[in-house]
């Protein structure tokens, strides 16, 4: 069974020498394993998010929610995730943690926006939205909204959307589109309700994997994901591994790489 890196290491270099004699040094290994293993896993496993009941047991250490009772692990710290708050009074637009994690407005409990950090956004799940109504809607309704739910506004149906009065936007048929690592809520042109808080599930990245060369005090970062999940990265890794080095201009690069490692 895999559960940390120096497994992982141990069973990459059992993997490799199936095939081949080449030792592959710690920091190389910390570069195969991110690059080749954990990227390729986590593109296979979050290309269709909750398809079968695997992916979601794969996935549910990388899931997260804005919802002010999800803890965010972050290298010790449990960081509480609110949800988020628009970029402006009257507004409605929301900041997600793509392009940008740090400083970002969210909504506390007593209603105040304040800024915080959150992990780097990968794949989002879904969202909803609280609304702060305004005098001219259709629902009368007067204050801030319970969770709402809210549909993508699709750039090919956008016009399919606005020419049906069944699907038009409104107060209680939201729809959000995403542009820029924001998201943007898209209610009636006539409604002066704007939005008050972004609820988010999404999926983060992973921390990269590290595995230390200096075993003395070995400061390794293990794989975030369970024992199966972590062999299945090991196993990826392994089959890239074997298909590059095949390759004439990969065994240049090992060897230039073998070359530099020695020298220093």
């Amino acid at each position: 069974m895999i559960n940390n890196v120096l497994d992982m290491y141990k069973s990459l270099l059992d993997g490799v020498k199936k095939d081949s004699t080449a030792i592959i040094s710690p920091n190389q290994f910390n570069r195969i394993i991110n690059d080749w293993g954990q990227d390729e896993w986590i593109k296979e496993n979050a290309l269709a998010v909750e398809f079968n009941q695997k992916q979601i047991d794969d996935l549910d250490k990388l899931r997260c929610v804005t919802d002010g009772l999800f803890q965010w692990d972050n290298n010790g710290t449990l960081i509480t995730l609110f949800p988020l708050a628009p970029v402006s009074t009257n507004d409605k637009n929301f900041i997600i943690p793509k392009y940008v994690q740090i400083n970002i407005n969210n909504r506390k409990d007593n209603g105040t926006v304040e800024t915080q950090d959150y992990p780097q956004y990968l794949r989002m799940l879904n969202v909803s939205f609280k609304l702060t109504y305004g005098a001219n809607q259709e629902c009368k309704l007067t204050g801030t909204s319970d969770w709402l739910p809210a549909s993508i506004m699709r750039s090919d149906k956008r016009s399919v959307v606005f020419d049906n009065p069944f699907r038009l936007p409104k107060d209680s048929r939201l729809y959000y589109e995403l542009i820029n690592g924001t998201v943007r809520l898209i209610t009636s042109n006539a409604s002066t309700s704007v939005g008050y808080a972004l609820r988010l599930e999404f999926l983060r990245y992973p921390v990269s994997i590290f595995f230390d060369p200096d075993r003395a005090t070995a400061n390794d970062v293990n794989c975030e994901v369970g024992p199966q999940q972590q062999k299945e990265i090991v196993d990826i890794a392994v089959r890239t591994y074997l298909e590059r080095v095949r390759d004439p201009r990969y065994q240049s690069f090992l060897n230039e790489e073998a070359i530099k490692s020695y020298s220093k």
